[in-house]
């Protein structure tokens, strides 16, 4: 599918977008700490974080049906004549659903840890692919009941799976995996937000000022409390007459109406402070603005709109939040000495409150 013609006259805005992207890959590459990291060790703890980011451990990847969602609708709003780069329309699964196209996901999400992109192989057996799948798929990880596929063997699964459309959607990923497979529902509902989000004027313009410098997919490298660090900014504003910058996030979300929520839930206040951070050392003298978020509905049926942050706001993002209840939300600051304090004791399989309390703590109290 080519959503964009690229004729002569669009030619260098393409090799812009391609040089965004090139970019975007780039960062990925860089073992440097990002938001993404120091949230997964305060949500998982140390010895996930050491088996994702230093052990280098491969493990499936998955994500939510609205973080595809809004990586397509980034892609179709920033730089859209790099879609057929980035991802690639398969039909097969508009007819493989349920519990079977769960399973030919995971089966793909296998294939990727052993592919190797060099040699273009995969370096494991398609029947231990199917079969960790399978498994993957069928049982409970927590009880060990079948869940799904209920009382089917995974060579019966085999023989419905070898022929069939499952096997049709399993080929059409393979044969583009190194881009994201989306379906054709997908691509137009993510046209569609976007079509929603420029249509909102204060929003559109975002996109389209001439009186300021603007970046798409930016990426900082930055040092901060001893760590190298990196982030990928959505989009960013500079004002070099005036000095200052100003970063803007793109969120869908389902429930776009409780974005506050949101933010504590995932924990974007760390990814404010990263960025803040980094915008700090790549502009200094400048004035780095609080963070505005563009707020989509992945579903599309509530309008798309700015949350302002403030700098009481960006405060929580390096200190940490205290709620009425007693319940606290560690802020950078914070996390980042825990972070360093298990790399100069190379203790990973417990925390540092634990560890210097004597293996005993108060649990927390919730409520009033």
């Amino acid at each position: 599918m080519n959503l964009v013609q690229k004729t002569t006259s669009n030619t260098i805005a393409y090799e812009k977008q391609l040089e965004i992207v090139a970019k975007e890959k780039e960062y990925r590459a860089n073992s440097a700490l990002n938001y993404s990291s120091i949230k997964d060790f305060d949500e998982n703890g140390p010895l996930q974080f050491y088996k994702r980011h230093i052990a280098k451990e491969k493990e499936p990847k998955k994500e939510s049906d609205a973080m595809d969602m809004g990586s397509l609708v980034d892609c179709l709003l920033t730089v859209p004549d790099t879609f057929d780069d980035r991802y690639f329309v398969h039909t097969a699964n508009e007819t493989v659903k349920g519990q079977s196209k769960e399973l030919v996901e995971e089966m793909f999400n296998i294939t990727k840890l052993y592919y190797n992109e060099e040699s273009n192989t995969v370096t494991i057996p398609f029947e231990e692919i199917f079969r960790t799948a399978f498994d993957s798929i069928q049982l409970d990880k927590f009880t060990g009941e079948q869940v799904k596929f209920k009382g089917k063997t995974w060579e019966s699964i085999l023989g419905t799976f070898n022929g069939g459309p499952m096997e049709d959607f399993y080929n059409s990923l393979i044969e583009n995996i190194s881009k994201k497979g989306v379906s054709m529902i997908q691509v137009e509902m993510a046209q569609n937000i976007v079509k929603s989000i420029l249509s909102v004027p204060c929003i559109h313009d975002i996109y389209n000022r001439t009186d300021v410098e603007i970046h798409n997919q930016y990426p900082l490298y930055f040092e901060y409390q001893g760590f190298s660090m990196k982030g990928l900014l959505d989009t960013v504003h500079i004002n070099h007459d005036e000095k200052w910058v100003q970063e803007f996030d793109l969120k869908t979300s389902w429930t776009t109406l409780n974005f506050g929520y949101n933010r504590l839930s995932n924990r974007y206040y760390i990814q404010e402070a990263v960025y803040n951070k980094g915008l700090e050392s790549a502009f200094p003298g400048y004035e780095i603005r609080p963070r505005k978020y563009i707020i989509a509905d992945s579903r599309n049926n509530i309008m798309p709109y700015i949350g302002n942050t403030t700098l009481e706001h960006l405060e929580q993002g390096f200190l940490g939040i205290s709620m009425p209840s007693g319940k606290t939300y560690k802020g950078l600051n914070e996390l980042l000495t825990e972070i360093q304090w298990h790399f100069d004791n190379s203790i990973w399989n417990t925390t540092m409150k634990i560890y210097e309390n004597s293996n005993e703590i108060t649990l927390e109290l919730f409520g009033e």
